[in-house]
């Protein structure tokens, strides 16, 4: 598990220095103070999901199957509830930026959460 942290440490680390140069170099007006916080929540949320499929893994493939698809549907519920509720407390000429930027930090941890199951089932084999 702690490969997974440094992981995710590194990637949020990186992901929020390349968006607070964007941001700051290129697209000032734009600026949201609700942007630093999207990739830690990912990050914390994505760590999670991880713990707990690593807990289900030992089991049934029937049991880890069900565990694997609710986690999954919890962790996009979170990040639609945390997108609504950042979404809606931004200003009304910034949303779309927000928007996009939420999308892109979506596709980059879904990304790296792929790519992190993927390596735990090649570790097992």
């Amino acid at each position: 598990m702690s490969f997974f942290i440094k992981k995710y440490i590194i990637l949020t680390s990186t992901w929020v220095i390349v968006s607070t140069l964007t941001f700051n170099l290129c697209l000032s007006q734009y600026l949201s103070p609700t942007v630093y916080f999207v990739p830690f929540v990912f990050a914390i949320i994505s760590l999670l999901v991880i713990k707990m499929i690593l807990r289900q893994k030992e089991k049934k493939l029937t049991k880890f199957s069900t565990a694997f698809m609710l986690t999954n549907m919890a962790k996009l519920f979170l990040y639609l509830i945390f997108f609504v509720i950042l979404y809606l407390n931004s200003d009304t000429e910034k949303r779309t930026a927000f928007a996009i930027y939420y999308m892109l930090t979506y596709l980059i941890y879904a990304i790296a959460d792929t790519n992190s199951l993927l390596n735990i089932f090649k570790e097992e084999k």
